[in-house]
């Protein structure tokens, strides 16, 4: 009996079509692991008690981490919805902040407590700043991977599974504008601005 018998054109036809099938249900199957992974998570945004854990976070995990509270406050306050938690049982375990700018926002900072990666609470913490920037217009967005990141392949890897690719190798530069009381109580920077 062949394939044609049964309403196939040829072989190869078939085999195209249940690889497409077996993509479908391994996508399907993914889309219902992470569900159930992350169905404990409660993502909100930050609030000033949330400092301390998510400082230690932050350094926890090797991102830059300035042990100055009122910084937080202050991202927290200029765009709150942009400074998001992710708690487990009541646990901050994943902080990102994001900046928005109408062509391309950036995220300064993801981050997820070691015991609680691989469980998709980067990626809804990701997800719904991209939606939260998205719903103000936003066109783009940029985030920056430290080359020096023991995890750089990694990291690279995660977001590239989410959409993002390397647009460029850049230095950074930059300029201190505050005030100077300002810089010194934020940075510790004694010297002339």
């Amino acid at each position: 009996m062949s394939l044609s018998s049964h309403g196939f054109a040829s072989f190869s036809a078939f085999k195209a079509e249940h690889y497409l099938f077996l993509w479908r249900i391994t996508l399907r199957v993914k889309v219902c692991l992470e569900e159930l992974i992350a169905v404990n998570v409660v993502i909100r945004e930050f609030k000033p008690e949330d400092y301390y854990e998510v400082y230690k976070l932050w350094k926890l995990t090797k991102q830059v981490a300035l042990d100055r509270k009122w910084i937080y406050e202050l991202k927290a306050k200029r765009q709150p919805d942009l400074f998001l938690v992710a708690e487990v049982d009541g646990k901050v375990v994943g902080a990102v902040v994001s900046t928005y700018d109408v062509q391309f926002s950036h995220v300064h900072h993801l981050a997820v407590h070691p015991d609680y990666q691989n469980r998709g609470i980067g990626s809804l913490l990701l997800s719904e700043i991209e939606r939260r920037l998205k719903a103000r217009g936003c066109l783009g967005l940029l985030i920056t991977v430290n080359k020096r990141n023991p995890r750089y392949e990694e990291v690279l890897k995660f977001y590239r599974k989410r959409g993002f690719r390397v647009i460029g190798d850049y230095t950074h530069v930059g300029k201190m504008i505050g005030r100077k009381e300002d810089m010194v109580k934020a940075y510790g920077v004694k010297e002339k601005c």
